[in-house]
């Protein structure tokens, strides 16, 4: 659907499924100072993350903060993960030097750390594993899952 303001309205329009050739839906109409509230309020509800979802999200926002680490090791943080099927653990994944784009033609690499997660506090956590991916080049410590062959060895990696 086509989600776009219209006047004082939120309308969503334009129905599509790839698996069928016709949507027979209406346009929905809200106003849109009620819809903005309720995104408002469904973006603040946090009460549905498993505490894995909660330390990715707390590592992710401090990660983002700090760029300097990844500047000083040629990366760009991808995403901070937690999977609903494996809640013991959460994903970090990098690019290196920087995200493929259209921007940038040159070689890059994709790497990905898996970290086990604890019962402890989310908060403290995620202070505790930001502050063992600051100490040390990430990449040390990741395993490498994107790009190809040929632009690992541009880069320097067998």
């Amino acid at each position: 659907m086509t989600i776009q303001r219209d006047g004082e309205d939120v309308l969503w329009n334009g129905w599509r499924n790839p698996d069928e050739d016709e949507v027979d839906l209406p346009a929905f109409r809200f106003p849109a100072s009620e819809y903005q509230r309720e995104i408002e309020r469904a973006t603040a509800d946090l009460s549905w993350e498993w505490p894995a979802r909660t330390v990715a999200r707390l590592l992710e926002q401090d990660l983002r903060q700090r760029t300097d680490w990844l500047t000083r090791w040629e990366c760009e943080l991808g995403a901070v993960s937690a999977w609903p099927w494996n809640r013991g653990e959460i994903n970090v994944f990098l690019f290196h030097p920087g995200r493929p784009s259209v921007s940038h033609d040159g070689p890059w690499l994709q790497f990905q750390m898996t970290l086990a997660v604890s019962h402890d506090a989310p908060a403290e956590q995620a202070a505790r594993l930001a502050e063992r991916l600051l100490a040390a080049d990430p990449r040390q410590a990741a395993r490498l899952v994107g790009g190809s062959p040929e632009l690992a060895t541009q880069l320097g990696y067998t």
